[in-house]
């Protein structure tokens, strides 16, 4: 599975469905919407748009660096917001 997918299921893990479509090819469109679901389902759990990391963040690590403290800082309050059962 693709990395940015997995982090569609970790918010589907957390609400079941929150995310209902997961692209799982390795196309950049895809991945880069596969990107836009998990943030839009972090902020219907209930993250506002500051504790958010944006897409470039994540995307262009693959290519030129990622910014790892946002996307850490991003995980961290949902793991807050949510604490594994």
């Amino acid at each position: 599975m693709v990395v940015r997918a997995c982090r569609c299921a970790l918010v589907n893990a957390i609400q079941p469905g929150i995310v209902k479509k997961v692209n799982k090819m390795s196309v950049p469109a895809m991945q880069m919407e596969n990107i836009g679901h998990f943030l839009g389902a972090c902020q219907e759990l209930g993250m506002s748009q500051s504790e958010l990391f944006r897409t470039p963040d994540l995307w262009d690590g693959i290519t030129v660096g990622s910014k790892p403290a946002e996307i850490t800082l991003t995980l961290v309050r949902l793991r807050d917001l949510h604490p594994p059962r």
